[in-house]
């Protein structure tokens, strides 16, 4: 996609050691905006994943990181670019995206 003065445009991400999950929230979100991210299946499929990070994120605030990992496991799984299951969201910001969410599990600690 391209912007209005018809150049490509690229979403900046930061990096996700040190960005708490309401970044990879407004990271999803401008991803979105842009259209480097979009719903593979379906519109739901957006809503849904963006839920489940928003889910993530109040699991963590209250402490259950057992359920934000395995939240961000599933996540990940809808946004591997692997068939089964399904992805939730595709783009040319997918495979970063999904990178991201790995490193944000594994400084949580989740396995």
């Amino acid at each position: 996609a391209s912007t209005a003065d018809g150049y490509p445009h690229a979403t900046v991400w930061m990096p996700v050691e040190i960005a708490p999950i309401e970044q990879l929230l407004a990271e999803f979100d401008t991803a979105v905006d842009v259209g480097d991210l979009y719903a593979d299946g379906g519109q739901g499929n957006l809503v849904a994943f963006r839920n489940k990070l928003t889910n993530i994120a109040k699991w963590l605030e209250d402490n259950s990181t057992a359920q934000a990992c395995t939240a961000l496991g599933q996540a990940i799984e809808r946004t591997d670019g692997a068939p089964d299951p399904d992805d939730w969201v595709t783009g040319p910001a997918r495979a970063q995206f999904e990178e991201n969410l790995r490193l944000f599990a594994t400084n949580l600690g989740c396995e």
